[in-house]
């Protein structure tokens, strides 16, 4: 079932609004649309706010309501995923970004509504597409990475839990990383992230405004390519770790 189709702007609002709502701050669609407008990103001719914001406030009511539900449920699995995948530190190991290990509920809604319009589909659909409101990352030593990911992976195997999908991207240009979905026992998906401290800190700390830069859609074609440039020109001085290229996971 495809849901109605949202121009770029009545998205913007309603993400706003969805902020709006979930922090209960009583600010009305009017003085939404003035918050758009003063970010220059209301069309020249203000009087459309009118004609979307129905739209708008509709999504965006629905999406903060399936937000909270989704946000509850990871919040129900943190208390089980958390402890078992703390008892897999170590001295080579550790996970990092505890604190953002769920997303808000207005990160949460906002991502449902621009999948839902990126992919032109209802909003209970997207909920599928959506793996991250639980993620974890894990940092481990450069001379330890290929095995402490596989033991890692190993464990919550054999705790029941299964990998649906995997991507190693060691040996591509750009990102470097490995990046994880897995389904609990119960059938709640979430994400895990592994990396070595540079390849954080490269993500993190060097790469994330560019990053932006790319998935932003008010910047340019030229912002956007000499940032996936400096992307790859960051990661490719990041060290990459014996065995990383290559190595995949069949549930070995």
């Amino acid at each position: 079932m495809k849901t109605r189709t949202m121009n770029p702007f009545s998205t913007m609002l309603a993400i706003l609004l969805v902020v709006l709502l979930t922090l209960g701050g009583g600010v009305g669609l009017a003085e939404a649309a003035q918050v758009l407008e003063a970010t220059d990103s209301l069309p020249d001719d203000a009087g459309a706010a009118a004609a979307v914001a129905p739209d708008a406030a509709d999504e965006a009511a629905r999406a903060a309501a399936i937000a909270d539900r989704i946000y509850a449920a990871a919040a129900q699995e943190e208390t089980t995923v958390t402890p078992l995948l703390q008892s897999l530190e170590n001295d080579s190991i550790h996970l990092t970004g505890l604190e953002h290990r769920q997303k808000t509920p207005e990160s949460i809604a906002r991502k449902l509504l621009l999948n839902a319009h990126d992919m032109e589909i209802d909003l209970e659909e997207a909920v599928d597409a959506l793996y991250d409101a639980l993620r974890y990352t894990f940092i481990i030593d450069d001379d330890q990475y290929i095995s402490g990911t596989d033991a890692i992976l190993k464990t919550l195997a054999e705790q029941g839990y299964q990998v649906e999908y995997f991507r190693n991207t060691w040996g591509n240009d750009g990102y470097k990383g490995i990046n994880t979905n897995l389904r609990t026992p119960g059938g709640y998906l979430f994400e895990i992230q592994f990396h070595t401290q540079d390849s954080f800190e490269t993500k993190e700390d060097k790469t994330h405004a560019l990053y932006e830069i790319v998935r932003s859609e008010t910047s340019t074609e030229a912002e956007k390519l000499e940032a996936n440039a400096k992307q790859r020109e960051l990661f490719a001085a990041v060290p990459v770790p014996e065995g990383a290229v290559g190595y995949t996971w069949n549930d070995h």
